[in-house]
């Protein structure tokens, strides 16, 4: 019961830092998870969620890469892995991740709603490039918009914003 608390306050304290961007800070307390529990992925988590949130995404990336070699079958860990990929700019590569895994575990429904929010995401994105192209802004923003709706593990966000924020600026607004 003591090892819990200790475990619970660690992770509480973690995210407490993440928020107030002390980063440093928060990985010590994430790590401190990672050995209380190494046989959970809960500590892995933790610290990709806390490098994301600090935008050390090169680090998390290669967090992610240990952590996939501990836990390969994690649903969870595996779509915190692709999101750390496509947020470093390689979508196909995170799409590719998360299709090879639903394929491996057909039945994980985190991992198909994962998926099928991505491609719906990327198609709503490449609608809104495609209307950007012929200069229809409001469009293009609006269909930005509805991709950000549509990204619900937020693996696309960052380029999302900057794609609607031009369009808007282009527009006018």
């Amino acid at each position: 019961l003591a090892h819990a608390k200790k475990v619970q306050s660690h992770c509480s304290r973690a995210k407490a830092l993440a928020d107030d961007k002390r980063i440093d800070e928060a990985v010590y307390y994430a790590r401190g998870v990672i050995r209380a529990c190494p046989e959970s992925s809960v500590g892995w988590l933790l610290l990709l969620g806390v490098l994301v949130r600090g935008g050390r995404l090169w680090e998390a990336a290669q967090e992610a890469e240990e952590a996939h070699a501990l836990f390969s079958a994690d649903s969870e860990l595996t779509i915190a892995r692709a999101r750390v990929i496509s947020l470093r700019g390689h979508a196909d590569e995170a799409e590719r991740l998360l299709a090879l895994a639903h394929r491996e575990q057909p039945d994980e429904t985190r991992l198909s709603r994962a998926l099928k929010a991505m491609r719906s995401a990327r198609r709503q994105q490449q609608a809104g490039n495609e209307a950007f192209r012929q200069g229809a802004h409001e469009r293009a923003a609006a269909e930005y918009s509805l991709a950000l709706e549509q990204d619900v593990e937020g693996m696309l966000r960052g380029v999302l914003l900057g794609n609607r924020a031009q369009a808007r600026l282009t527009a006018g607004r």
